[in-house]
């Protein structure tokens, strides 16, 4: 078997690094001392292409393989985790809405994503049901074109700095998994606020945050897939990081 990195990945490997030193070691220190969250390093890394890695080229991204994927976060957790960190969770929403979404909302959305005009988060852990996930008990209910959401969401990576959330929430009762939906609420949504952010022992210079939801509408537009897919969205999204 042949473990050594082609071209490509060679060359993917040493422009994050060479990134990595110029553009995050000199100041990773102080973002984190300073609970900074330096959105214009993410501006930078849109334009190396890093912003859609594994999305198609046809949507803005860079359609890059997992093992490129996985080069680029392991060269910028050299310089800082929490950048590596704050990127991986926003190409899993690029990614998933582009695999998932209808053409208007890949359009809508991803292309924003992938150009860094949008910044992303995933939604999906609760108070109570943290590793119990499909417990979740945030309900959107459904009003003729639009959703009514109530609930909370806790320990949202990129809280209160993303732009959209890729939100998990329940639409049926009683059927475990089968009733999750999966939607995007974008911020500024009346009814929805930005709760406590997490004290942590590191990773100071990625938020970690409740979001707070009350009689949120969101557009029945806003929903990716079908009723009752959020949960296998959810786990497809979060393969990827693993």
């Amino acid at each position: 078997m042949i473990f050594d990195l082609d071209e490509e990945q060679s060359d993917i490997r040493d422009m994050v690094r060479r990134f990595t030193q110029q553009e995050i070691i000199p100041h990773a220190g102080s973002w984190d001392e300073n609970k900074y969250f330096p959105r214009e390093v993410y501006s930078e890394m849109a334009r190396l292409g890093l912003m859609g890695m594994t999305t198609p080229e046809e949507y803005g991204g860079s359609a890059l393989s997992r093992l490129s994927g996985a080069l680029v976060y392991e060269e910028l957790a050299k310089g800082e985790m929490a950048t590596s960190v704050g990127l991986s969770v926003h190409n899993m929403v690029t990614g998933s809405i582009a695999r998932f979404g209808n053409e208007e909302q890949r359009h809508r959305w991803v292309t924003k994503l992938a150009a860094g005009e949008l910044l992303g988060a995933f939604s999906l852990s609760e108070a109570a049901s943290g590793s119990d996930a499909a417990s979740l008990q945030c309900r959107a209910e459904s009003r003729d074109d639009h959703y009514i959401l109530n609930g909370s969401k806790m320990w949202v990576t990129n809280g209160g700095e993303a732009d959209i959330y890729l939100l998990m929430a329940r639409t049926q009762s009683g059927k475990g998994s089968a009733g999750i939906s999966c939607f995007v609420v974008e911020k500024g949504t009346p009814g929805f606020s930005f709760g406590k952010t997490e004290r942590k022992l590191g990773l100071h210079s990625s938020p970690t945050r409740e979001l707070i939801f009350e009689d949120c509408k969101i557009p029945s537009a806003n929903r990716l897939g079908e009723e009752g897919q959020g949960f296998k969205i959810a786990l497809s999204s979060l393969d990827g990081g693993r």
